[in-house]
C-alpha cells in the first residue's frame, strides 16, 4: 500500500493549521469588537438618561425648598 498520498495529505493539514487558527482568531478578535462597539451606544442613551433624571429630581427638590414647601421636596425625594 502507498502512503504517500496520506503522507502529503497529513503533512498539508499540518502545514495549513496554524492559517486556520490564526484566520479563526481574528475572526472571533472581530466578534468580539464588533459586539463591544455595539453596546457603547446604548451606554450612552443609559448614562444620558440618568443623567436628565437626576437634573429634573434635583430642579424638583430646589424648587420645593424655595417655595417653602416641606412636603414637596419629601414627597420628590
Amino acid at each position: 500500500m502507498d502512503y504517500t498520498l496520506f503522507l502529503a495529505s497529513y503533512v498539508a493539514t499540518l502545514a495549513d493549521r496554524p492559517r486556520r487558527d490564526r484566520i479563526r482568531d481574528e475572526e472571533q478578535y472581530f466578534l468580539d469588537n464588533a459586539d463591544t462597539q455595539a453596546r457603547y451606544p446604548l451606554r450612552r442613551a443609559v448614562i444620558a438618561v440618568a443623567l436628565i433624571s437626576l437634573s429634573y429630581l434635583g430642579l424638583a427638590v430646589v424648587a420645593g425648598a424655595d417655595m417653602g414647601l416641606r412636603e414637596a421636596t419629601t414627597l420628590v425625594s
